[in-house]
């Protein structure tokens, strides 16, 4: 594992058009109610992983399929307990086995604390051996976004190619509260052309986050729990109907 992968195991936890506007998905949000989990530990405010494994919450046996997240510091759940974060929101409500793959910073194509972009973070997916697959993030790629589009098509082909019976899911990048420029639409654009090519299912969320300062932590970057619930909320939405 690289140093600085923030690898949580919560077994039990179960192209952007510049024009375009997207849904308000705040009411799916506000209705959304996080599940009450045991683990109350607190993330790091500036989603900085740490070089372990750290175990989340745990309850009964998973009867779920196994599920990776891998991204950054908003898979990480920086800010706010593991178990508040979308990926742990989201395992509940589908009744997955939840792991997360994380590193602060990261991108396709960007490297992040841990040093590396997300390819490198694939070995430590392959050792989860899970059934699926949900890449998110994205955003820490906007200064480099010209090489987005060659970084996410090899991201996608390898991680495609190293989990052949992986359903793999590339939910588009989003931001926070302000509204994300050119460059996060061609990072967005890029992901879903490289996830697309390679067989993965690409889920437009939209950008629940967007003119809701209040989802927003105290840094003006990171979400606060509720803003997570909001992810998890648009997560729920664009997920296929079971």
């Amino acid at each position: 594992m690289l140093a600085g992968v923030l690898i949580v195991a919560a077994g039990g936890v179960c192209g952007w058009a510049l024009t375009k506007s997207r849904p308000d998905l705040t009411p799916l949000a506000a209705a959304y109610t996080p599940p009450v989990l045991a683990d109350s530990s607190e993330g790091s405010l500036d989603g900085s992983p740490t070089p372990s494994s750290s175990p989340a919450a745990t309850s009964a046996a998973p009867v779920g399929p196994r599920v990776v997240f891998v991204g950054d510091s908003y898979t990480a759940s920086a800010g706010v307990s593991h178990t508040r974060g979308f990926p742990a929101l989201v395992g509940k409500a589908e009744g997955w086995d939840v792991s997360v793959v994380a590193c602060s910073g990261a991108g396709y194509v960007t490297a992040g604390t841990c040093g590396t972009a997300y390819a490198g973070l694939i070995p430590d997916v392959v050792a989860q051996a899970p059934s699926i697959v949900v890449v998110t993030g994205g955003r820490y790629d906007t200064p480099s976004y010209g090489s987005s589009a060659a970084a996410a098509t090899s991201f996608y082909s390898q991680l495609a190619a190293a989990l052949p019976q992986a359903k793999i899911y590339a939910i588009s990048p989003v931001w926070d509260a302000t509204h994300g420029q050119h460059p996060l639409g061609v990072v967005q654009a890029s992901v879903q052309a490289g996830a697309t090519a390679a067989g993965a299912s690409y889920l437009d969320i939209g950008e629940p986050l967007r003119d809701h300062p209040e989802l927003i932590g105290p840094g003006g970057v990171i979400p606060d729990a509720a803003g997570y619930a909001a992810l998890a909320a648009a997560i729920e939405q664009a997920l296929p109907k079971k």
